[in-house]
């Protein structure tokens, strides 16, 4: 993923909105593969106050192969 891009949607985990912390969860999720940056944003995201995000955080590591 390219720095630029990949760094934006990072930043937008730490949104107020949920709908954007959950946006970009699933964008992560679905094209992070591989990359530990991507990772180890979405587990941050874990301990997230909305169920929404820390579920597609969750399904998005497991997808990964994330232990």
């Amino acid at each position: 993923m390219g720095k630029n891009l990949g760094g934006a949607i990072i930043d937008l985990l730490e949104s107020e909105r949920v709908d954007l912390r959950a946006a970009a969860a699933t964008v992560l999720a679905a094209v992070g593969k591989g990359d530990k940056s991507v990772q180890s944003a979405l587990t941050d995201r874990l301990e997230d106050t909305e169920p929404t995000v820390r579920r597609i955080a969750l399904e998005g590591l497991a997808d990964m192969g994330a232990g």
